[in-house]
């Protein structure tokens, strides 16, 4: 297999940008765990999983050892309504409602709930919860259905330290839910005054990089998530390539 050819996943750049080193993940909008599985549990020395619906996560033997929350995120702490749109697809569950021309209404219609179950629930910031749990992490991951703005708002105390040298973020560019959609630009904004820095992206769903989700019918584009670096991540890697190099042409 050529170069050219060869795939690449979102596990071959978490390895690349933390070398052998076992990193701490928070996962915001864990779902099912895909995104741990994505990157490799052997990679993962501690976690803290977070999500408004229950998949039983913490009964599953891999994921035993992690602490998982049942809370909505945001920016602020509050009550907040949660509607369940599937049963057949829980993760689509979400603080917003799904409207007629979502492409989950337009696609997948037989699988929504005519009425959408409401349970009421308590909303936290990720700093709330690193506050109580003393948890240093080194990646965060946020896929909260159109909700990536106010999540990363809520853990800007986090974001100013240099702890958490990644963070990999769902994009939903089409309107999933009634008047809300994740602002590319405005979030890649926002991680740069925390010293961000976009470094690529990868399909939401295979983990494929420099691949996204895209409607056939428009060719529009659907969600990606997009991953933003520490930019002294960046710089500490740099300075190693110069001091290889210098080596190597002593040598």
């Amino acid at each position: 297999m050529t170069e050219k050819n060869r795939k690449i996943y979102i596990k071959n750049l978490i390895d690349f940008l933390f070398k052998k080193q076992k990193i701490n993940v928070f996962d915001a909008g864990c779902h099912k765990g895909s995104f741990l599985n994505k990157i490799g549990l052997r990679r993962v020395k501690k976690a803290i999983l977070v999500d408004p619906a229950d998949f039983n996560l913490k009964k599953k033997k891999k994921f035993k050892n992690f602490k998982y929350f049942k809370y909505v995120l945001g920016n602020k702490e509050k009550i907040v309504k949660f509607y369940k749109h599937s049963s057949t697809n829980p993760e689509w569950s979400s603080v917003n409602t799904i409207h007629l021309k979502s492409p989950y209404f337009e696609n997948y219609k037989k699988r929504l709930s005519i009425f959408p179950k409401i349970e009421k629930i308590k909303q936290v910031t990720i700093d709330q919860i690193l506050k109580k749990n003393k948890f240093k992490i080194n990646l965060l991951k946020v896929d909260c259905q159109s909700q990536s703005m106010e999540v990363l708002q809520g853990a800007t105390n986090n974001l100013k330290k240099k702890d958490i040298k990644v963070v990999v973020c769902a994009i939903n560019l089409t309107e999933f839910y009634s008047g809300k959609r994740d602002d590319f630009l405005r979030i890649a904004s926002f991680l740069k005054k925390y010293n961000y820095q976009f470094y690529n992206l990868s399909n939401a769903h295979s983990g494929k990089l420099g691949t996204l989700d895209f409607d056939f019918k428009n060719l529009k584009i659907w969600t990606f998530d997009a991953v933003f670096v520490k930019k002294e991540l960046l710089n500490q890697r740099e300075e190693k390539k110069k001091i290889y190099r210098k080596r190597t042409s002593i040598d």
